[in-house]
């Protein structure tokens, strides 16, 4: 038994207190609009970390995996604790939203392959690659909820074979 164990026994009537607040604020619909909030805002990539990828990729990676310096490195970092947060702790709920984003990714995905002369906007890419961040964040925690296999197969499949007018190779990888 822990410190905080021995502390929760001392006080039970403060522990359900606490409880209940929690439980009073952490409801389905508040924890739907959070996700939606840091995977929209908080976990997409800004202007100047696309700018340090452009400028040097290998820099940018080993920068970015421990980056708590900067403030906004330090927000997307404390934005991605509390998803990850959220995915361990309201799972029916995460699942559920997570499920729902890799469904509107293959939308997109099939809109683009079937109509080679559009474009994906920037908030599309921005919020695909926020997502994609966010399932990697959480791949151990979605990986009974999540059919990986499915989403190789139908999503990934159909956005590497996207060679529309946003495409453009990789130089390291032509």
């Amino acid at each position: 038994m822990n410190i905080l164990d021995e502390e929760r026994e001392k006080r039970p009537e403060a522990v359900t207190k606490a409880q209940a607040t929690l439980n009073s604020i952490f409801t389905s619909p508040n924890i739907l609009q959070l996700a939606a909030l840091l995977l929209r805002h908080f976990l997409i990539l800004r202007q100047s970390e696309l700018d340090a990828w452009e400028e040097d990729p290998e820099e940018w990676v080993l920068e970015s995996a421990g980056d708590l310096v900067s403030t906004e490195g330090g927000l997307r970092t404390t934005a991605e604790a509390l998803f990850m947060d959220l995915i361990s702790n309201y799972k029916d709920d995460m699942f559920k939203f997570m499920g729902d984003c890799i469904q509107s990714l293959h939308r997109m995905s099939t809109h683009l392959t079937s109509n080679l002369d559009s474009d994906m906007s920037p908030n599309q890419i921005i919020f695909r690659e926020a997502v994609y961040n966010a399932i990697s964040l959480n791949a151990l925690h979605l990986y009974d909820a999540i059919d990986f296999d499915d989403w190789l197969i139908t999503v990934i499949s159909q956005e590497l074979s996207y060679n529309g007018p946003q495409y453009s190779p990789s130089p390291i990888f032509p």
